[in-house]
């Protein structure tokens, strides 16, 4: 099946140098679009991400790896408006990786959503040093793959207090360097992962935090169906790898608690203190 944005973003990276935002729902193909740049792109590229599973899963490295950047909040001479000390963050590179630094074409970051904008602007740094320090990130063309509404940065409260004055929010877009440059953002929205199209329009509403009662009433029947009622009354009874996900669910946004306590509005378990089963023992 032909799908034109992806034909469109294809276009984009090879025949422009244009920085690219390719975002889309889960499922509308982007890590299947990333891997296969690789073999049909003529540019030299590298893959980074902004954790190890992420860089795993899109055959790339760390971002921290690759740039060789410390841990924590990196405040640039861009972002600071006048000279700072950082000296974990000028290291010297080898020259084996400063040689694939000035021939690089194009960077591709995987699941930007979780990158944090002083990242981005230390990314530029480091591209600055070793390519053209007049253009933002050395004059190198960037692919920001990800979804707004998936994962955020992970910002510390104390991070977020030495961060503030520099920046109105940790999200790549507020990236100074990024901000300088002409952007093209571009999303895919056919999606492959699901053809039931009743799920898929839950899938959205869950996604939009816009979960109408029918949709509501669809779900809560579902779960009625398969478990019995008196786990529908005590959530401790449910299969510990239903609670696994849940904890895990909650853990990645606290404003999922509401959506989830009102399928089990009577429950009083804490998900905190549950204990994470051993893949072994999940039933």
């Amino acid at each position: 099946m032909k799908n034109l944005e992806l034909d469109l973003a294809f276009d984009y990276v090879q025949f422009t140098n244009r920085n690219i935002f390719l975002t889309g729902k889960a499922g509308t193909g982007k890590t299947t679009f990333l891997r296969s740049l690789k073999t049909r792109l003529k540019k030299r590229l590298i893959v980074v991400a902004p954790t190890g599973v992420a860089a795993i899963n899109a055959g790339g490295q760390t971002i921290h790896s690759f740039f060789q950047l410390p841990f924590g909040p990196i405040i640039t001479e861009r972002a600071a408006g006048h000279k700072v000390e950082n000296p974990n963050f000028k290291q010297k590179f080898a020259k084996r990786k400063i040689n694939i630094i000035k021939s690089l074409d194009l960077l591709i970051i995987d699941e930007i959503s979780m990158v944090r904008a002083d990242v981005l602007d230390a990314i530029d740094e480091v591209l600055r040093r070793y390519r053209n320090p007049a253009l933002p990130f050395g004059g190198v063309q960037l692919l920001m793959i990800g979804d707004l509404q998936q994962l955020a940065p992970v910002v510390k409260d104390d991070e977020w207090n030495m961060m503030r004055p520099y920046y109105p929010s940790m999200f790549f877009f507020n990236s100074y360097a990024l901000k300088q440059t002409p952007m093209v953002s571009l999303e895919l929205k056919y999606v492959y992962r699901q053809s039931d199209g009743v799920f898929l329009d839950i899938l959205n509403e869950i996604r939009d935090d816009k979960l109408s009662q029918k949709s509501y009433d669809l779900l809560h029947n579902a779960i009625c169906l398969i478990l019995p009622m008196n786990t529908m009354r005590d959530i401790s009874l449910l299969p510990r790898t239903i609670i696994w996900l849940i904890r895990s669910i909650m853990s990645i946004s606290k404003s999922s608690k509401p959506r989830v306590n009102r399928f089990w509005p009577r429950s009083k378990v804490t998900f905190r203190n549950m204990p994470i089963p051993q893949i072994s023992n999940w039933s």
